[in-house]
């Protein structure tokens, strides 16, 4: 004797196929499979029966009365749920950074950028010689 499935999914599609096999059409496969007031395409029932592979549709899975899945975000470095925004994770650890970032006022930077803008256009229009190597 097979022990009985609780997976709704491997449930049903063993209903579809138990159906198929005594000779039941897909249309009437189709209006027992779905869910209460709700309606089912019997492609959709076909190919699930041919395939193996469940739709994955919420609206589908809805008409069939399956549980409907949702994307959930995970912590990826221990796989647990985050139950808040900032989630601390014991299994990240954090490596000291080897470069020291260094952050320049708007001053220098401007400073720089003219001075860099001077050269160029200096090298263009023939005021200044480019730097060579041999300099």
């Amino acid at each position: 004797m097979t022990k009985p499935t609780t997976d709704p999914e491997a449930f049903t599609l063993a209903r579809i196929r138990g159906l198929r096999a005594i000779g039941r059409s897909w249309r009437s496969i189709a209006a027992d499979v779905a869910a209460p007031g709700e309606k089912v395409n019997p492609g959709t029932v076909w190919k699930w029966a041919e395939t193996g592979r469940a739709p994955q549709s919420p609206k589908v899975r809805r008409q069939l009365g399956l549980p409907i899945y949702g994307t959930v975000a995970y912590c990826p470095a221990c796989g647990e749920l985050p139950v808040q925004k900032r989630h601390s994770c014991p299994a990240r650890t954090r490596k000291p950074s080897a470069v020291r970032r260094v952050r320049f006022s708007e001053r220098d930077t401007v400073a720089a950028l003219k001075m860099t803008l001077d050269l160029v256009l200096g090298v263009m229009y023939g005021h200044v010689r480019p730097h060579s190597a041999a300099d």
